[in-house]
């Protein structure tokens, strides 16, 4: 009953990636402070996640936003992402996903057989893990193909490598790679 379809799935996930960051924005009004948030989307649910990063991004850079003097960092992680939106929209993720991002990275696997997801999205840093030697290890779950191994590997280790960071990222600040970098796992 709640599920969409293949046609409607990328407008869908944006509708609930919209609805969530409206309520985290609203929970706010009462005298809260927002430093920073993380966005992360799977496979088709990059389009929620993207949404939620824009809309906080957006909203909180606007001259109406008054919850804090200093707006949050905004962070969008994409595991494996399938790109197109609707029928006509087979460029979309490319040329939208991590725009509104202070920080946006990307987890490419590409050799899955999941259309659109196969090519390093240019406004994130893109880390390729098609060929990362920890997928040796990797046994894939029954009934899933190698679409899932980005989700495997960010569970894995690239959370790991997040707790390392001495400070959060921001593209073009303090040595943070930029847009478009992309590092072979």
């Amino acid at each position: 009953e709640n599920r969409g379809s293949v046609l409607t799935a990328a407008f869908d996930g944006e509708a609930v990636g919209e609805a969530v960051a409206k309520s985290i924005l609203e929970s706010l009004k009462d005298g809260g402070e927002l430093r920073s948030i993380h966005s992360i989307g799977v496979s088709v649910g990059a389009f929620a996640a993207n949404e939620m990063a824009r809309t906080i991004y957006q909203r909180t850079r606007s001259s109406s936003y008054s919850s804090c003097d200093k707006p949050p960092l905004v962070r969008l992680t994409l595991l494996d992402p399938f790109c197109s939106r609707g029928v006509w929209g087979n460029g979309y993720g490319a040329s939208n996903f991590g725009r509104d991002a202070d920080y946006a990275v990307h987890y490419l696997n590409t050799d899955d057989p999941v259309p659109t997801t196969n090519d390093p999205l240019p406004l994130c840093v893109c880390f390729d893990v098609t060929g990362a030697k920890e997928r040796d290890d990797f046994v894939l779950p029954e009934g899933e193909t190698m679409h899932c191994w980005p989700l495997a590997y960010y569970s894995r280790f690239g959370l790991s490598e997040e707790k390392n960071w001495q400070t959060l990222p921001r593209h073009g600040e303090d040595g943070s790679l930029q847009r478009g970098t992309i590092i072979q796992k």
